[in-house]
């Protein structure tokens, strides 16, 4: 990683408490100024953002995180990943849980946990080294989508929202401005 970079950091306080694995580079305000986030708590930043405008505050953030979100007045939690899903998770049913976890080896040691391969996954991977979209060669276990949200109520999946999407925004300079 990156030195200074707090790749774990966690924030308790108000209305909800943030884990995150990560860093938030800058955030941009509602004004569209960049603010950066050197001198402040990464999950501090994702925390108070998630307090004043909840989900649709995260669309704002630049960096590379996975973010847990407890919503103490929803009584849910958040699972929440950047923009480009940089650091990959993946969800699996246990007989008792919803198990989430950035590394999709510990799913074994979950006895709730049975595994199985899943054929086109496990092709798909031998054949191109990697599988597409949220698909593992594990069956019944997925990749969080890059920029959305999984909210958890009661351990059961509640909602999927996509709090962002790549947007060509060129503005007022030329073609010949932007090009060195």
């Amino acid at each position: 990683g990156n030195p200074g970079v707090e790749w774990y950091s966690r924030y308790d306080g108000g209305k909800s408490e943030v884990i995150m694995l990560g860093s938030i580079y800058s955030w941009r305000d509602r004004g569209g100024e960049y603010h950066s986030t050197t001198d402040d708590s990464d999950a501090g930043v994702l925390h108070d953002i998630f307090e004043r405008e909840g989900i649709e505050g995260l669309s704002r953030l630049n960096g590379e995180f996975f973010a847990v979100i407890r919503d103490f007045d929803m009584g849910a939690v958040h699972i929440a990943t950047d923009r480009l899903g940089t650091i990959p998770a993946v969800t699996s049913q246990s007989s008792d849980a919803t198990v989430v976890t950035t590394n999709i080896q510990l799913l074994a040691s979950d006895p709730g946990i049975e595994l199985a391969y899943d054929e086109e996954g496990l092709v798909e991977y031998f054949a191109f080294q990697r599988t597409y979209g949220t698909k593992t060669p594990l069956a019944d276990v997925d990749r969080l989508k890059p920029g959305t949200v999984d909210t958890y109520e009661t351990s059961e999946l509640h909602s999927k929202e996509r709090y962002w999407r790549p947007r060509l925004d060129p503005g007022p300079l030329s073609f010949e401005e932007y090009v060195d």
